[in-house]
């Protein structure tokens, strides 16, 4: 995953320009997250000292021994309890610790909510 602001947009230049060095820059950087963000910067022509502040977030997923949680949710806000409880289960189950899980709970509460709210208009 990939997270960056203020990395991609340069003046006069139409972003899916700067999205496409960005891709190709990933494709060809090392594995290891910190050296990720270095190779991209670098090839970003960001490296150094940048005219504009950038915020470059990468992170590596790490399989884990338990199954993948599939839910399917009614459209129903009650339905936001199940999901904060059956995610817990799941992610204490995949080690994740408090902080882990709460954080995750709540923005996947959040984005549930969001989408029952948008598209149900409740």
């Amino acid at each position: 995953m990939l997270y960056t602001d203020g990395l991609v947009e340069d003046r006069g230049v139409p972003i899916d320009d700067g999205l496409e060095r960005l891709r190709q820059a990933v494709i060809s950087g090392p594995d290891y997250p910190e050296a990720l963000c270095d190779h991209c910067l670098e090839a970003m022509g960001r490296a150094g000292t940048a005219a504009d502040d950038v915020a470059l977030f990468v992170l590596r997923t790490v399989p884990v021994a338990v199954p993948i949680l599939n839910l399917e949710l009614s459209t129903q806000p009650r339905a936001l309890t199940s999901l904060r409880r059956t995610l817990g289960r799941w992610l204490d189950a995949a080690g994740a610790s408090n902080e882990e899980s709460q954080d995750i709970r709540m923005a996947a509460h959040e984005a549930a909510c969001n989408s029952m709210e948008h598209a149900y208009g409740f």
